[in-house]
């Protein structure tokens, strides 16, 4: 029978998260199929044994893909791979230091979908676990601004919790050829445009558990690695306004971006290159004046960074 729902996850070097994430994945309780297809993008570690050993011991219908090289290392998106091979109506995503701790993720979001034929993708809120001081964060990640206008100014959608439609994500490859744009973030074009062409449903619950590790793509201690991730949001964005045709100021885009960089830099304690990013900008806002002052001084740059850590 042809599987309703495709589960598409990728694994780099997540052996000692690979328990709760398939935890995650066969606690699912669905009165429709499912498959699993896993991508491992030639891990170091163990992954790919305890991957196989999950497939052989599982009932459930699981695809493996084990390519000899590493794909991300030469620019190439693994999911990609995995949403060609998926042969569901809807796609599900969750990364292997992530994991699903409702039982009725899939069943809850496929049901509104199928339901409401107007919304092409469905979300929901987090926990955030830190995993370097091994506790989880207070506050639960996730809201309802999902429209075009809201994700512009900044993603709420959580990777680990989208459901959404094959079709829409096919449309989305072939329209905007992301592959050749070279962003640093996969997930936060696709949104965008998934709300420019339906509505995005978001269901206030908590599903699941996004990791925060010491360095990953969109968390690192390099302060370069983070201006370079910064600055593939904002060519994400400008690219989506210029495509769904948005009028906008440029002068104040630039501000925009000298605003993200000198905060990534005030956080990172670098206070002569926040105080470059400020000194370039033509048109501040009460917050970014105040910023911009308190990056002059160091006893104030601590202070900031306990309240903002």
């Amino acid at each position: 029978m042809k599987p309703k729902v495709s589960v598409c996850c990728i694994v780099y070097n997540h052996e000692k998260y690979l328990k709760d994430f398939i935890k995650g994945i066969t606690i699912q309780k669905t009165n429709f199929p499912i498959e699993i297809i896993i991508h491992d993008d030639l891990s170091t570690d163990n992954s790919r044994n305890i991957l196989s050993d999950f497939q052989q011991q599982s009932n459930l219908e699981i695809k493996l893909l084990f390519p000899n090289y590493n794909r991300y290392s030469r620019g190439e998106r693994p999911f990609n791979f995995v949403f060609k091979e998926a042969q569901g109506k809807y796609l599900a995503v969750c990364e292997g230091d992530d994991y699903w701790t409702d039982p009725l993720k899939l069943q809850k979001q496929v049901d509104f979908l199928e339901e409401n034929p107007e919304y092409g993708m469905s979300c929901t809120q987090i926990k955030q676990f830190n995993h370097q001081k091994d506790t989880f964060l207070e506050n639960i990640w996730g809201s309802s601004e999902v429209s075009f206008q809201e994700l512009l100014n900044q993603n709420q959608i959580s990777t680990l919790t989208a459901v959404f439609k094959k079709e829409l994500w096919k449309t989305y490859d072939s329209e905007v050829n992301p592959v050749e744009k070279r962003w640093k973030m996969g997930d936060y074009p696709q949104w965008l445009y998934f709300s420019l062409k339906s509505k995005i449903h978001f269901l206030p619950e908590v599903t699941g558990v996004y990791r925060i590790l010491s360095e990953s793509a969109s968390h690192s201690k390099n302060i370069k690695k983070q201006e370079v991730f910064i600055k593939s949001f904002f060519d994400i964005k400008k690219f989506f306004l210029d495509f769904s045709k948005t009028p906008y100021n440029q002068e104040d885009l630039d501000d925009e971006i000298l605003f993200h960089l000198a905060t990534n830099a005030l956080k990172m304690n670098n206070r002569k290159l926040a105080s470059s990013y400020y000194s370039k900008v033509r048109n501040f806002n009460k917050t970014n004046k105040i910023k911009s002052i308190v990056c002059k001084s160091s006893l104030l740059t601590k202070l900031y960074q306990k309240v903002y850590p």
